[in-house]
């Protein structure tokens, strides 16, 4: 049995026979909060960041963003509008386009 907690309040009652303590707890905010799970994310809304330097933990954020946003279904044609709308880079853009004509054997597109 654990020891009693220091909250804890304890009042004396008096019976026939003798005096006998008894405890009575007091209701803690955080005992309670053990018990309840958290059921809606109440933090900032997570968003797709825009690529504007040729840094790596941009990259790095933009890289994860987009595989944890998007739609496990989503069409490669759909992911790429995504990934130029985010990128700020002239360079990346380029590289981009360059390799989306590559892998659909189509003319590279001009904005």
């Amino acid at each position: 049995m654990l020891p009693p907690h220091p909250h804890h309040e304890r009042k004396k009652k008096k019976k026939k026979g003798g005096d006998c303590i008894t405890r009575r707890s007091v209701t803690s905010p955080r005992a309670e909060m053990v018990h309840m799970q958290e059921r809606i994310y109440r933090g900032p809304v997570p968003t797709i960041p825009v690529l504007t330097s040729a840094d790596a933990r941009q990259f790095s954020r933009l890289r994860m963003a987009l595989e944890n946003l998007l739609p496990a279904d989503a069409t490669e044609r759909f992911k790429y509008q995504i990934l130029t709308d985010h990128l700020k880079v002239e360079e990346a853009l380029l590289h981009i386009t360059c390799l989306w004509s590559l892998m659909h054997g189509s003319a590279a597109l001009t904005w």
